[in-house]
């Protein structure tokens, strides 16, 4: 549960708080991927009504921290104006393919007021709010991210 997180994995003005995160494949909680196996991150977060242009991010990261990938709900031309928003809530589901190295992963979720584009200011921000393992990948790959590289034979290019 988000509220159970612990202080310093939490930041923000707190105009807004992230209620709920959830990872599911289909309708189903999980924590255990197959490779390449749709898996859904689920957002519920309240704000008020100072918040003007809300947004919900989130980032994949691996066990060291860093993004492997993220994405937001601006990004994905989703907005909430006020009358809009649910006494104040909002949600959003981001639904990606677990093609990733074998490993752990988490998934940290933040809230904003995406003011313009060059300013951001953070409401809520929850690192580590989901922990989720990919299991060994049928297709060898190098890094973090199958990007799924396409590879072909070619006549070799003459001398230069």
């Amino acid at each position: 549960d988000v509220e159970d997180a612990s202080p310093a994995a939490k930041a923000g003005v707190k105009d807004g708080d992230i209620l709920d995160v959830s990872l599911l494949c289909g309708e189903e909680k999980r924590d255990l991927f197959g490779y390449g196996e749709p898996m859904t991150v689920k957002v519920t977060a309240s704000v008020r009504e100072t918040v003007k242009n809300p947004e919900i991010v989130i980032q994949v990261r691996d066990t060291r921290g860093y993004p492997v990938y993220g994405t937001d709900t601006v990004a994905n031309g989703i907005l909430y104006p006020p009358e809009q928003r649910n006494n104040g809530l909002i949600g959003a589901s981001f639904t990606l393919d677990a093609v990733l190295a074998p490993g752990s992963y988490s998934v940290a979720v933040g809230l904003n007021d995406r003011v313009s584009d060059t300013i951001v200011i953070l409401h809520d921000k929850v690192v580590g709010a989901i922990n989720f393992t990919v299991l060994e990948s049928p297709k060898k790959f190098h890094g973090v991210v199958d990007l799924k590289a396409r590879c072909v034979r070619t006549e070799p290019s003459p001398k230069i």
